[in-house]
């Protein structure tokens, strides 16, 4: 596995995790031990929000765990990590919101874009 070395690329490898692998939406321990690993090789100072709910989630043990945490991936790029991107912020939000970029956003949820 790559060493991850910021919590930008993080996201952007749970995000590939998650499409490569739609197996389902819990996630088995095993790949649980794959993500907590990836996490455990960053330096701490690089970790931030997301890093911090992934595992907290992991190590919980709440079977909707898999389904925060990608809402969480969600909202990472949605409110964090595309506004830095330029370009189409519509094609970005449907990338990353699984085809649903036209539809209303969640309640309580704001794009900042």
């Amino acid at each position: 596995m790559a060493k991850l070395e910021t919590e930008r690329d993080f996201a952007y490898w749970l995000m590939g995790y998650f499409e490569i692998d739609q197996k389902g939406l819990n996630l088995t321990a095993e790949q649980s031990l794959v993500i907590l690993s990836a996490l455990h090789g960053m330096k701490a100072d690089q970790k931030g929000e997301l890093s911090k709910f992934v595992t907290d989630a992991l190590l919980s043990g709440d079977r909707a765990a898999t389904a925060k945490i990608i809402k969480k991936l969600e909202e990472t790029f949605l409110h964090k990590i595309d506004p830095t991107i330029e370009g189409d912020q519509k094609q970005l939000q449907n990338a990353h919101r699984g085809g649903k970029g036209n539809e209303p956003l969640p309640p309580g949820v704001q794009a900042m874009c």
